[in-house]
């Protein structure tokens, strides 16, 4: 690609971008406003004085990004990445003039972050010199662009960008034209899944968002992200996925996140949104009376149906005060204790025939350090849930959720785990790029398919069979993930 190289957006993604090819040697174009080429002066500043870059660096690459106010001066760029940020229409209108802007020969790459290329290319005159560049935010840090072919999109157009991409450093995915691609497909499963949990009444927001990050050593919890991102953001692209989808039940946004759109609660631009800014995000513990001193305990008896979560408990609890009950089948009296697998405690306790009033569950599946997940059935008796309070106490952190299969942090790893399976199943990345594209865009402590492996495809496959026998067809088991689970094969291996 000949010539300068063109940025059009008045935003902090357009500064980004021109950041990020003035300093790989382009000169770049800007078409957008002061203020946005300030951002990239200031942000090339800020790296000299961290010397991560020389001081004669910055002043060389904040000389090449050239601010424009019109199209007509773009016509020398053998690119022009537009990056308004805008809706459809706007982008669509934006495409046909720089077309007529442009020379014949000039590509255009739309940084686009849901919307297909071919939609946005709808009424192109050369849409096979047009393709997608998803940079994510901000663009100079996070180090992963997803490079979108359109339906007609040039080969060479791709390979082009390709290696723009890493003339500057970054890495280039390549991903098919679809509706999210992959970053925002994906990333969708944790929002909803952790939405749905909300309105299930399982637990309250800053209880996910606790489990999220101790249990699945996630950066954020679903609702601080939403709060830190807006929620009047987060749910159009969540709605628009969904129908692009035809309505994919997997992809179903609960229908309590509008109104709280329409509440203002929209997160921290609005100063309320899952939490509270500016008076305090921490929750009140759970109030569960005075606990009971140690020999006040019932006995425990230990569900010795799963030998690996059984060891996890006994090991979790040696340093507790329990006496145990190790007969067959529990005495009267002993509270009862089972590490569930994708089914809810009210199941278990009327399918094994065992007494509601004494019955706890522990997700000894996720981990019980730093935080071990406990629920019990709807008739627990208030003495056994402080009883078994005090026991987890003394081994560590814990949190209560309301009786519901899965949990909380399996149900959240399962719904990313099955939507990336399905993202492969579509062919919309290879198995590896889903993987190395998520934990860069979505800061995931591993790609969702290789997680998957971890936890266990076949586990993973048991929770969502689980929920999905409840009736909701959210929870359908991905064929990408219950093929590789049957054959006992990697997530991560290709079709």
């Amino acid at each position: 690609m000949e010539g300068p190289v063109g940025v059009w957006g008045a935003n902090g993604m357009s500064a980004g971008i021109a950041q990020l090819l003035a300093e790989s040697g382009s000169t770049v174009f800007l078409l957008g406003d002061a203020p946005t080429r300030e951002t990239a002066q200031r942000m090339l500043n800020k790296k000299a004085d961290k010397g991560q870059i020389t001081q004669a660096a910055a002043h060389d690459a904040a000389v090449r990004i050239k601010l424009v106010t019109t199209l007509s001066e773009l016509a020398p760029c053998g690119l022009v990445i537009e990056s308004q940020l805008a809706d459809r229409d706007v982008t669509q209108a934006a495409v046909v003039a720089l077309e007529d802007a442009l020379c014949s020969e000039a590509a255009i790459a739309l940084n686009t972050s849901a919307q297909p290329v071919a939609v946005l290319a709808a009424h192109a005159k050369r849409p096979q010199r047009i393709a997608g560049l998803h940079f994510f935010e901000p663009a100079p840090l996070m180090r992963a662009v997803e490079v979108i072919k359109g339906a007609w999109t040039l080969p060479e157009i791709v390979d082009q960008l390709v290696s723009l991409v890493r003339d500057f450093g970054h890495t280039p995915v390549q991903v098919c034209d679809a509706p999210g691609f992959v970053a925002n497909h994906v990333g969708r499963a944790l929002f909803i899944e952790g939405a749905r949990i909300v309105d299930e009444r399982v637990a309250k927001p800053a209880s996910i968002d606790r489990i999220a990050r101790m249990t699945l050593g996630l950066r954020m919890g679903p609702f601080e992200l939403l709060d830190m991102i807006g929620l009047d953001v987060s749910l159009p692209v969540m709605e628009q996925l969904y129908h692009e989808y035809r309505e994919e039940p997997r992809l179903r946004p609960p229908a309590f996140l509008s109104g709280r759109v329409a509440a203002g609660l929209l997160g921290r631009k609005s100063g309320a949104g899952f939490y509270t800014y500016g008076v305090g995000n921490d929750q009140e513990p759970a109030n569960v009376g005075d606990l009971p001193k140690s020999r006040e305990w019932p006995a425990i008896w230990l569900d010795p149906q799963d030998a690996l979560f059984r060891d996890a408990v006994l090991t979790h609890l040696s340093s507790s005060d329990v006496q145990w009950d190790r007969s067959a089948e529990p005495a009267t009296g002993s509270l009862c204790l089972l590490a569930l697998l994708g089914h809810d405690c009210s199941r278990a306790v009327a399918t094994r025939r065992l007494d509601a009033r004494r019955t706890v569950a522990v997700d000894a599946a996720s981990g019980l350090t730093p935080l071990a997940t406990l629920m019990g059935s709807p008739g627990l008796d208030l003495r056994m849930r402080q009883a078994i309070s005090a026991v987890f106490g003394q081994a560590g952190a814990f949190e209560w959720i309301a009786d519901s299969p899965g949990f909380v942090a399996q149900r959240l790893l399962a719904a990313i785990v099955n939507l990336s399976c399905e993202v492969a199943q579509r062919g919309t990345a290879a198995p590896a790029e889903i993987d190395a594209l998520t934990r860069v865009a979505l800061g995931y402590p591993r790609g969702p398919l290789a997680w998957g492996d971890a936890f266990g495809a076949d586990r993973i496959l048991t929770v969502l069979q689980a929920m999905y026998n409840d009736g909701d067809p959210r929870d359908r088991p991905s064929r990408w993930l219950a093929r590789r689970a049957g054959l006992h094969l990697s997530l991560l291996t290709p079709d």
